[in-house]
């Protein structure tokens, strides 16, 4: 591109001003005897495509939030009704693995909920402080979903026989406590199987919980009976399909990845705009 008679600038732009990311090129001509001064208020270059980068940026920012605290809040719906209801934790007290179970869901899903209120409230502020918060907070829990998944998977053996301990124990606490509602009657009735390796568990009792027959009564032996597998193979089944638990992993990490990109990219931009120069041509 050529002036005639004349001075071409050429001003690079960067998205968002990370120079890592694409950029983008604008060009003027002037007489030659122009010059710039800087200046706030008159011919001002604004820098488009980088204003238009970073409001694209605000707004999904603020719609990835709105997803994520969504997701937060039937988490921890979900944890907060399993941990109080009468129904689902009964009788949990003793048995550690599944009450922390629900506990750390309780946990990830009032994170969640603080994580996309800070990352709306940034983005729409433009705040770098709410914006960095949000970035170290979600960071820390990506390091730590990582650590987790590292962990079950070289302890998944050992976390197998704890499963099958406490599948166990809660047997054993339905025959303890003949006609009241336990927490096994919740995975019993989840995962539709019955007992820890059959309804035969039950044989002591002549009768099974109505958790392995909701829809009618029955006992041991009765023609009528549902057949459901005991819950041991159920638990293992989803324990042993590593593949679809691999793949919700890296999903999720995959959709966090993406909210630290954004929120990194959206305070540089911030950052950039707070210390932002404008300039103006001026006749020498």
């Amino acid at each position: 591109m050529y002036c005639d008679d004349g001075v071409m600038i050429v001003v690079w732009h960067y998205v968002a001003n990370l120079r890592s990311f694409s950029s983008c090129c604008s060009c003027w001509c002037f007489p030659a005897n122009f010059r710039l001064r800087p200046s706030s208020t008159a011919i001002v270059f604004e820098t488009t495509m980088c204003t238009s980068c970073a409001s694209c940026i605000r707004f999904l920012m603020i719609i990835f939030n709105i997803v994520f605290t969504v997701i937060g809040l039937m988490l921890l719906g979900a944890g907060l009704y399993f941990h109080f209801s009468s129904f689902g934790f009964r009788g949990m007290e003793n048995h550690n693995f599944l009450a922390y179970t629900f506990i750390l869901i309780i946990t990830v899903g009032a994170l969640s909920v603080v994580l996309g209120i800070l990352g709306c409230c940034g983005s729409y502020h433009y705040s770098r402080c709410l914006l960095g918060f949000y970035f170290a907070l979600l960071l820390i829990i990506f390091a730590a979903e990582i650590a987790v998944g590292v962990a079950g998977f070289v302890y998944r053996d050992q976390a197998q026989q704890l499963v099958h301990a406490t599948l166990k124990a809660g047997v054993e606490d339905i025959k303890l406590h003949r006609g009241e509602i336990r927490w096994m009657d919740t995975i019993q009735l989840m995962f539709q199987c019955c007992g820890y390796d059959s309804q035969l568990d039950y044989g002591v009792l002549h009768y099974v919980p109505n958790t392995c027959c909701p829809n009618q009564q029955c006992s041991i032996g009765n023609s009528i009976f549902p057949y459901f597998p005991g819950c041991k193979g159920k638990i293992d089944s989803i324990m042993h399909n590593y593949f679809v638990m691999c793949i919700l992993f890296v999903s999720i990490a995959f959709v966090e990845l993406i909210g630290l990109i954004f929120s990194m990219t959206l305070c540089c931009a911030v950052r950039g705009r707070e210390h932002e120069g404008y300039y103006r041509a001026v006749h020498a």
